[in-house]
């Protein structure tokens, strides 16, 4: 069977959504499941620039580690293989393609509002000709 795996840089266009998913028995959390969107620049003559959208999930280790150091504004390099989801509702047929993905590195961080900045204290000199003995 073939397979069609993708991979590319993107901005995230909001923070990451982690959603616990519990055991159907237990209702211990079973795993974690992140969602997301990441948004991509293509420019068709070198000059125009259109922006496309696409949607993302992570699961199990993944989804914790991504959700926990990913934020809105990111570049982030992802692998990942295409989905289909399927669903009914209002009668309705419905489907969407969403990409899965099996790798993530996120690259440049954007300065945070909610960062807080702390002083460093300035160095200390020392001056040896002051020195009591």
């Amino acid at each position: 069977m073939a397979t069609l795996n993708s991979f590319g840089f993107g901005r995230l266009t909001a923070d990451p959504v982690l959603t616990d998913i519990p055991d159907k028995t237990t209702g211990k959390v079973k795993t974690h499941v992140c969602k997301f969107s990441l948004a991509f620049n293509f420019s068709k003559d070198g000059k125009t620039e259109e922006s496309h959208f696409f949607d993302f999930v992570i699961w199990d280790t993944g989804a914790e580690n991504f959700s926990g150091r990913a934020r809105k504004g990111d570049l982030v390099f992802v692998e990942c293989e295409p989905r289909e989801e399927r669903w009914v509702k209002d009668d309705k047929k419905m489907k969407k393609v969403l990409f899965r993905v099996n790798r993530f590195k996120i690259f440049e961080k954007r300065a945070r509002e909610d960062r807080v900045e702390v002083e460093e204290p300035e160095p200390q000199v020392n001056n040896f000709d002051e020195a009591p003995f």
